[in-house]
């Protein structure tokens, strides 16, 4: 009997029910409603849908005890309030075509019914002027406790809409367990507001909660509000905006320069349509602008804004809006890593330094410095630099300064280290070699420590790039295995390599690659070659750059090289004389250190 009743009892548990409406709403919030951050988001999301200009936002308990966020948008009349908490309730669109011309933050429509199903909430508003002119002299407010909705009641309240939430997941505690401590949750719910509050520059922003304050975010250009949102980026002198469009596709950028980079992503953000999402295609396209400025490890500080037409992204695949479809992605992603790269290129002048805003000039990689001349304590250092400076204009070490022994001095063709922007730099002195891999000069008043080896390899890199692609013939072709290849050695990658002058055939037997003839400049490198063809792993777009780094590299002066002072000299004349001073990884290629900052160093003030 006993057997009976399990077996009957685990049928009834296996045939098919439906859900009741409470608890399938319960189970479509999980999808929208993760946390206290989620409801700010929602929440916010309707406010800049009703045109609000002042929006406030309050926690409490890391939002979990209080959230209300309040605006002086457009409210809704009574009747919108009976139904706005009905599931799929919405303004926003009336058909499956609006899907695919969606403007506005929200469409779903599952906000405040998702949030009903999981606490306590209350929405006060007040409509302003209605179409034949007249306002409403009173606010609705509705409340809705654990699932069961309250009557409507008049109350006093200005023109606008407050949404209380209170006591989030409070009969639902298993879904309460996973949340975080409070403060973490009120950081998380700080990030969303802040998120928000960069798309829309032009709009007032408050965000309030027990224990930090208050941040009051007013009306300003899109930089000034990047920098109050995120005061530890850095100083406004460090960023510039550029803007552009293509086609359906416009953008407006906010970069920080190398001194703004990072060990994270943290502080790169990408917006479509005014929508924060994640997508690591478009991140990369920042990143590979920023390549030949930034060293390997380094992250941008970057801001990028997309507006695309409606009809080419959708929203619509993730219950969040975190993620977005992008029909023309590729021309995107083309068209924002050329912008971060001309924006770059076009930054630096003839000296190798890089142009800021208002006219400022900085040297790539220093620090902006803020200090008082010393003009008056330097007098008699001054006259001397001048005076050697005149006797020695072309910058050729001493006589003195040629004491290495034969066994210490490389025999490298000075001619490689010859700029390739036939610039002559202006004049300095080169004072010596310390270390093994740096080089010291004194020009304009300033010491320059120069890193022999990524000097070097910047002028190789550049040669390489500039060379013409005529080829030499090998007498043994050379084999690799395409097994041994990271990247598999297809159509494009064959086509892409022989328009750079590597000849490359697959075998007769099908099992490898015969390299047949090289560029001029790679000429006896075979090695170097075949390594960096079967180490390379990157996209064949970035095929010829890192190809030309490769070799360059290796190529390159080595740590614990010494040079003759002449060979030397001539390798500070050409770093000098480079268009950008960084390797091609990105790392500086000199530091300088001016007469003030080195007084300052030394206690001379």
């Amino acid at each position: 009997m006993n057997k009976a009743n399990s077996l009957d009892e685990n049928k009834r548990e296996g045939s098919i029910q439906v859900l009741p409406d409470q608890v399938a709403r319960k189970i479509a919030a999980g999808e929208v409603i993760e946390r206290p951050s989620s409801v700010i988001r929602e929440l916010l999301d309707n406010a800049i849908d009703a045109g609000a200009t002042s929006i406030e936002v309050t926690i409490e308990q890391g939002g979990i005890g209080l959230i209300r966020v309040s605006d002086n948008g457009a409210g809704m009349s009574e009747s919108d309030l009976k139904q706005c908490l009905l599931p799929h309730a919405t303004s926003k669109i009336r058909s499956t075509e609006d899907l695919l011309k969606v403007k506005s933050m929200g469409f779903r429509g599952e906000a405040l019914s998702s949030i009903a199903a999981v606490a306590s909430m209350s929405i006060t508003s007040r409509p302003g002027e209605n179409h034949s002119g007249a306002e409403q002299d009173h606010a609705g407010k509705i409340t809705v406790h654990h699932g069961k909705q309250r009557e409507l009641e008049r109350v006093q309240g200005a023109p606008g809409t407050t949404v209380e939430v209170r006591g989030l997941f409070a009969d639902l505690p298993a879904r309460k367990r996973f949340l975080k401590s409070p403060s973490a949750e009120s950081t998380q719910c700080r990030r969303v507001f802040l998120e928000k509050a960069v798309a829309f520059p032009g709009r007032t922003f408050r965000f309030t909660t027990e224990g930090s304050g208050r941040t009051m975010l007013p009306p300003v250009r899109q930089v000034d509000r990047i920098i109050s949102a995120y005061p530890r980026i850095g100083s406004r002198n460090f960023f510039d905006t550029i803007e552009g469009s293509e086609g359906p596709a416009g953008y407006q950028l906010v970069l920080g320069g190398p001194e703004t980079a990072r060990r994270d992503r943290r502080y790169l953000h990408v917006y479509v349509n005014k929508r924060k999402i994640q997508d690591y295609s478009l991140m990369q396209a920042i990143e590979y602008g920023y390549r030949t400025i930034l060293p390997g490890g380094s992250f941008p500080t970057a801001f990028l804004f997309l507006e695309i037409e409606p009809d080419l992204v959708d929203f619509n695949i993730h219950p969040a809006k975190r993620e977005a479809r992008i029909r023309i992605a590729r021309d995107i992603h083309h068209l924002v890593t050329t912008s971060v790269q001309s924006h770059f290129g076009a930054g630096l002048d003839h000296k190798g330094q890089y142009r800021k805003e208002g006219g400022q000039e900085q040297l790539l990689g220093e620090p902006e410095r803020n200090l008082r001349p010393e003009r008056d304590r330097a007098e008699q250092f001054s006259r001397l630099v001048t005076e050697e400076a005149r006797r020695n204009p072309a910058g050729k070490p001493e006589p003195e300064n040629r004491n290495e022994t034969p066994a210490q001095s490389s025999n490298r063709d000075t001619g490689s280290f010859e700029s390739s922007s036939g610039e002559q730099p202006a004049p300095f002195r080169y004072i010596g070699q310390t270390m093994g891999i740096f080089l010291i000069a004194e020009k304009d008043d300033s010491i320059f420590i120069i890193d022999q080896h990524a000097a070097h390899e910047r002028i190789l890199y550049d040669r390489f790039r500039s060379a013409s692609h005529r080829r030499q013939t090998l007498l043994v072709p050379t084999q690799i295995k395409k097994e041994d290849m990271i990247v598999e050695p297809g159509e494009d990658l064959l086509h892409r390599l022989n328009d750079m002058g590597v000849c490359v055939e697959s075998e007769k037997s099908g099992d490898g690659l015969l390299i047949t003839a090289l560029p001029d400049f790679a000429a006896g490198r075979e090695t170097a070659v075949t390594d960096f063809l079967r180490n390379f792993s990157g996209s064949t777009e970035n095929l010829q750059r890192e190809f030309y780094a490769d070799l360059a590299c290796k190529a390159a002066i080595k740590e614990g090289e010494i040079l003759q002072a002449e060979d030397a000299a001539s390798l500070v004349a050409g770093a000098f004389g480079l268009t950008e001073p960084r390797c091609p990884h990105g790392r500086p290629v000199w530091h300088r250190i001016d007469r003030e900052t080195l007084f300052e160093l030394v206690g001379r003030t």
